[in-house]
């Protein structure tokens, strides 16, 4: 008997004098202790400690917190199928089209537009396995769609632009297979220039985008990037590793979720050099848009800007709103509407003035 109480006094003497061995090392609660029950607790943290031979680093932990607090607002949709009782009958992962992000609690889904009809239904199963069939499909433009549910207080995702993102800052997807993956932001201002012909830009197109470091699978269709903020800063439109910001979808957002909206992108009609992507030693100023020099290329069908914007004019501002790198004319045009007056400084032939254009 006597041993055995030995044995026990010794070992308890051993973990106390650890604990004030590492006074340095560990956190000052550790030495803090008040009584026998708080001394009892220190020590049974310790060798919990000790015995843990997988401990988190602080991203690992962050990307937990994250995923926490946005994956309840994730959701996978699936092709339309009809059940029966009669024998088996299941949701398959061969019906699985694209994963989808709740952004209004009565029901709305935002999700990519490469698997979604307008005229077809679908399946939705949120993150507690209700299963939902669509009741309208809303393609906003290419590389979104909008899915509507009849549900409510849904849990919601959260967003953020995309001016805050640098290089290297981690992010996350998601998949309806094998569900988180981690990568990094390559660029966040991404555009595609690798001929002379990428370089004319229009109106109604939008043309930078986020790249990711990570080669990712069609499984992630659709996938919102979160950033370990919980908060969404594009949509994985496919699988060429582009990412839609959500500066894009903003407007298209507000628009859907009132009743009976459709939306619809306002038409300026013009084709243009974005001069923040043009590398030429005859160019010294990186702001603005020019409207390319050939009068027949320049402008769309029935462009509601011709003869008030001309063949060479250099566009530096819409609305007070200059046009640099981080903020270009297709995205600022993108949250007007049709129908609205709108300012434009342009240069012209060296010289400063404004004009105004009505957008169809």
């Amino acid at each position: 008997m006597a041993i055995i109480i030995f044995t026990v006094l010794g070992f308890v003497s051993g973990v106390i004098g650890e604990l004030w061995l590492n006074s340095f090392l560990l956190p000052d609660p550790y030495l803090n202790f008040k009584n026998y029950s708080d001394l009892s607790k220190r020590l049974d943290d310790l060798v919990s400690i000790r015995g843990d031979k997988t401990l988190k680093s602080p991203k690992d932990l962050a990307v937990e917190k994250t995923v926490k607090k946005i994956e309840s607002a994730i959701v996978r949709i699936y092709k339309f199928k009809k059940f029966n009782t009669t024998g088996f009958s299941s949701l398959m992962e061969q019906d699985l089209l694209s994963v989808g992000t709740v952004i209004t609690s009565d029901g709305w889904i935002l999700t990519s537009d490469k698997k979604i009809n307008e005229k077809e239904s679908y399946l939705v199963v949120t993150a507690d396995n209700k299963i939902f069939e669509t009741r309208e499909a809303n393609i906003a433009y290419p590389g979104a769609a909008f899915l509507k549910i009849d549900a409510l207080n849904l849990p919601v995702a959260q967003f953020d632009s995309r001016k805050e993102l640098i290089g290297g800052q981690t992010v996350l997807l998601f998949n309806g297979v094998e569900g988180i993956v981690t990568t990094e932001i390559e660029n966040p201002n991404y555009s595609v220039l690798r001929e002379a012909s990428d370089f004319p830009r229009s109106s109604e197109e939008f043309y930078k985008f986020i790249s990711l470091e990570r080669d990712l699978g069609k499984e992630f269709v659709g996938s919102p990037v979160i950033t370990l903020s919980g908060r969404m800063v594009g949509l994985f439109g496919d699988v060429d590793g582009v990412v839609v910001p959500t500066d894009y979808l903003a407007k298209s957002m507000k628009n859907i979720v009132q009743p009976d909206a459709r939306v619809s992108r306002p038409y300026l009609g013009v084709k243009f050099y974005d001069l923040s992507e043009v590398i030429n030693t005859e160019i010294k100023d990186k702001v603005g848009a020019m409207i390319l020099n050939d009068s027949k290329l320049a402008f769309g069908v029935n462009s509601p800007a011709v003869g008030i914007l001309l063949p060479g004019d250099v566009i530096l501002s819409v609305e007070g709103e200059e046009i640099n790198a981080n903020r270009n004319l297709s995205e600022i045009i993108s949250e007007y509407k049709t129908g609205d007056n709108l300012k434009f400084l342009i240069k012209r032939e060296g010289i400063e003035k404004t004009v105004e254009v009505k957008l169809n």
